[in-house]
């Protein structure tokens, strides 16, 4: 792939890591309380632990992995262009959009809320006016409530189970992806490596043609300028022409 077409997709990579962060923005805006420190520092480590491994894979798929000056000038050209362009559109928009949505959430939790609270106060009251019928049913309800108790232990351990197994799904999940993570990192190393290997047999072929050709023309430069000589000249007139000097005499044997 050309250094042209490698810089567009890093100007491309960059737009869309503006986007990206753009969101993380939004979230933060569209809170009504400033957010903690501690928050805005795990979302820093997720944008550029996430753009960077993009930018790692995509580097791996474009370039072999080679890192040069116009890659991150191209990333910074697309954020640049994305900040000065979309990201004045997006921002304010995404930032009033999440801010409603998080109004309108907070209106139906706090009426669900109130509900709730009604219903409360509706069960107190009922429940209130029940003991005072059942005085006389006091160790009835004892009873019933030492069953219900034992019945909430076991759904308690259950629920604990659950949680257990939960947790170790998600463990093996975790190692699971880790473990694709370092496999695929291995394919595209081992890959690159195996390109790399034939590269570099391609070019030490091509400098030994190189070479021998340079040998070659220098053997028809040779005889090139040995055909221009005077030994030339006169090997022919002796061996072709019989031709002498002026002061040289032929002996011929006769038998």
């Amino acid at each position: 792939m050309g250094q042209g077409s490698i810089f567009l997709i890093m100007t491309a990579m960059g737009f869309a890591m503006g986007l990206f962060y753009d969101i993380f923005r939004i979230l933060r805006r569209s809170k009504e309380k400033s957010p903690k420190t501690a928050g805005v520092a795990v979302q820093d480590i997720l944008f550029w632990s996430i753009s960077t491994a993009a930018l790692f894979f995509l580097l791996l798929n474009t370039n072999f992995g080679q890192i040069r000056g116009y890659v991150f000038l191209g990333v910074a050209i697309g954020l640049v262009l994305y900040f000065q362009t979309l990201s004045r559109i997006f921002l304010p928009f995404g930032t009033k959009a999440a801010s409603s949505t998080r109004r309108q959430v907070c209106k139906k939790t706090k009426k669900a809320k109130e509900g709730l609270q009604k219903g409360a106060r509706y069960v107190k009251m009922k429940t209130h006016n029940a003991k005072k019928a059942i005085k006389c049913k006091i160790q009835e309800r004892d009873n019933k409530q030492k069953m219900q108790k034992e019945k909430n232990i076991t759904k308690i351990d259950a629920v604990f189970a659950k949680r257990r197994a939960f947790a170790l799904v998600k463990a093996f999940l975790f190692l699971a992806a880790i473990v694709a993570i370092v496999v695929v990192s291995l394919q595209f190393i081992s890959n690159h490596s195996r390109r790399m290997d034939v590269v570099n047999t391609q070019i030490e072929e091509t400098n030994r043609l190189v070479q021998n050709e340079i040998y070659r023309q220098q053997e028809i430069a040779y005889r090139a300028s040995y055909t221009q000589s005077i030994d030339f000249i006169e090997s022919i007139a002796r061996n072709f022409l019989g031709l002498v000097h002026r002061d040289e005499l032929i002996l011929i044997m006769v038998e």
